[in-house]
């Protein structure tokens, strides 16, 4: 079995919705050296994984793009200025697929095949980004999260990958972040604030769980969780344990994973080919 390793490429500051976009130029830039520790990480399990980069992220470090690359890792998209989605209007979350997708394609000469939205936030309103996805070329999203938190979700959907047929005619793969069922209810194990709150034991038992059920795990992780000392932001209580809870865990448990489990790029699993870029 092979589960997915990703990764949502963006700076600290990039998710943080008390830092507006127009002063995100004036926060100090912290991901060059967590970028570094992922990737000596991945190269000594032998690991390739997706990288879901931020347009904004790449445009201000293109050469990390390019190591990224050059490492063997898949280049997927996380959309340009990590806009909720829902908050968009269709022609506005077309533009930032394309500026993204543009951006990712030059630096790579390769085609980009899947996308991530920011915070999951393809949701019930904003199901009508799956047709843009899919007449914008890509083969994939990962962007549903198939439970309801405050912020994302579409509970009911399927806990693993499944076909959804677009407006044009067309295939899209959904590939959910990692659930499992407990009591009747689902609860995220593998990826982000939950990979790090729960402990490592219950995020092992949680991936063979899934193993059980016939499918891949589908862990997530940000860089700057890597980065314990990254920069303190005045914010509310649920907000602050969002973005600060437990982040000198994350490197420690993700060599647990990596040791006890086989990982690969979602591309890999699909059985995709990154056919070069016509942009």
């Amino acid at each position: 079995m092979i589960d997915a390793m990703t990764v949502d490429h963006e700076d600290w500051f990039h998710s943080i919705e008390q830092i507006r976009p127009e002063d995100w130029a004036g926060q100090p830039c912290r991901l060059d050296e967590a970028t570094h520790r992922l990737l000596d990480l991945f190269a000594r399990f032998d690991l390739r994984a997706t990288f879901f980069i931020l347009g904004a992220a790449a445009e201000q470090r293109p050469g990390l793009v390019k190591r990224i690359h050059a490492a063997g890792h898949e280049i997927a998209t996380h959309g340009y200025a990590h806009r909720l989605v829902y908050r968009q209007k269709p022609e506005e979350f077309r533009a930032d697929l394309r500026r993204s997708m543009g951006l990712l394609q030059d630096l790579t000469g390769e085609r980009i095949l899947g996308y991530r939205a920011p915070y999951w936030t393809i949701t019930r309103k904003s199901y009508w980004a799956l047709d843009i996805l899919s007449e914008e070329g890509l083969r994939y999203d990962s962007s549903i999260y198939p439970m309801r938190t405050y912020l994302y979700g579409i509970p009911g959907t399927p806990r693993f990958p499944y076909e959804i047929k677009t407006r044009n005619g067309d295939t899209l793969v959904e590939f959910p972040p990692s659930t499992i069922e407990v009591m009747g209810k689902r609860i995220p194990i593998a990826g982000g604030f939950y990979l790090r709150a729960l402990p490592t034991w219950l995020v092992v038992r949680g991936i063979e769980r899934i193993h059980r059920e016939g499918h891949p795990a589908v862990v997530y992780i940000h860089p700057p969780e890597l980065d314990p000392e990254k920069p303190v932001v005045k914010m509310g209580a649920r907000d602050r344990i969002l973005h600060y809870h437990n982040l000198g865990t994350v490197e420690a448990k993700l060599e647990v994973l990596l040791s006890r489990f086989r990982f690969g790029p979602i591309r890999e699993i699909l059985r995709l080919s990154p056919t070069p870029s016509t942009v």
